[in-house]
């Protein structure tokens, strides 16, 4: 039989048909030219997507209502696996193209994008197959914005949420020529390589190199003597790194350690510590008295600069914020003591 639809779906039609994503809210225009025998189905489709809003559909790619998106596929429904090909997502920065293969519950079997861009200028490929119950995704590419991936890693959900989304087991291997992050830093020659089982993540091993001559490696392993295991994750380049991230803009240099527990696919709160040395803060009024003050190139004291030896705190991240306590600076002549909270959804430190 032939079947063709033209529609407008809301949340509530879609819950009902049993297509709901609970990344996706707002209506979706569909429309859909295909066949069934009641054993199989075979369907083109297209999916106009402008009126929806997105919310980590995968990590980075969101988009609030009104924005375009829009894609088109054609699907092979035979009862137990789905297989979906000739897809195309395009709209906003976002181009994906190429196939995928899910199961009867919606879980991804296989998929292969060889163009995979997020965001304007993306330049990557994603390959994924499944091995038993894990996901194992391949990710390379000469250049991807990590700005949209980190904002929907350490942000907080607007809105309310829809219903609890299935977290899958995964491992991943990515190598990237160049990420680039905030405030024009970029990681280059990055190698990461993880795994993680329900919320947990179990195996982290990351290398790559940041400023002019830093590196940045990281990896999961015993918090010092204890059993307890920890996040690891070091710099030669303090200053490049934490403009990256856009944590704080005016440190230039310093080594970095930060041991923090394992980040979970809940919202269990992560305690950490962090330790820093011989690092510079530039454009910071007030600081010259705390420390020497660093001079330019022909020997003058910079103003609002200051040479600092070693910094350490512990810290607490919840989703959203991160909060600072028993923080303390030390320089050649003084030190200061700090606490406080950097709020990455209102952009507040």
């Amino acid at each position: 039989a032939d079947v063709k639809v033209n529609a407008t779906l809301d949340d509530a039609s879609r819950q009902k048909l049993g297509v709901d994503i609970s990344s996706i809210s707002g209506p979706i225009a569909v429309k859909l030219v295909g066949t069934t025998n009641n054993k199989q189905t075979k369907a083109a489709i297209e999916l106009d997507l402008t009126a929806a809003r997105i919310l980590d559909l995968v990590p980075g790619l969101t988009k609030p209502a009104g924005k375009p998106l829009k894609a088109k596929f054609n699907s092979n429904d035979a009862g137990k696996n789905i297989r979906i090909d000739d897809l195309t997502l395009d709209g906003s920065g976002t181009y994906i193209r190429g196939s995928l293969e899910l199961s009867d519950e919606g879980d991804v079997v296989s998929a292969n994008f060889p163009s995979f861009q997020l965001s304007d200028g993306d330049k990557a490929s994603l390959k994924a197959d499944r091995a038993g119950d894990v996901l194992k995704i391949r990710i390379t590419g000469e250049v991807i914005d990590a700005r949209g991936i980190m904002k929907s890693l350490v942000g907080s959900p607007s809105g309310p949420a829809k219903k609890e989304q299935k977290i899958q087991d995964v491992d991943v291997d990515a190598k990237i020529g160049a990420m680039t992050g905030n405030n024009g830093e970029v990681l280059r020659q990055l190698d990461l390589s993880l795994g993680r089982r329900g919320v947990e993540l179990r195996s982290f091993s990351l290398t790559a190199k940041a400023g002019r001559e830093g590196t940045v490696a990281g990896e999961i392993r015993n918090w010092g003597d204890t059993p307890r295991r920890a996040l690891y994750v070091s710099t030669s380049d303090a200053g490049a790194v934490l403009r990256f991230l856009d944590t704080y803009g005016k440190m230039q240099g310093g080594t970095m350690w930060v041991i923090i527990d394992p980040p979970r696919g809940d919202s269990t709160p992560q305690n950490g510590v962090i330790n820093l040395r011989d690092f510079v803060i530039r454009g910071e009024p007030g600081l010259d008295s705390l420390s020497a003050a660093a001079r330019d190139s022909s020997g003058k004291v910079e103003q609002g600069t200051a040479v600092f030896e070693k910094a350490q705190a512990q810290f607490t991240r919840t989703t959203g914020k991160i909060a600072i306590r028993d923080g303390a600076i030390w320089g050649p002549v003084a030190g200061v003591t700090a606490e406080g909270t950097i709020d990455f959804t209102a952009e507040r430190i």
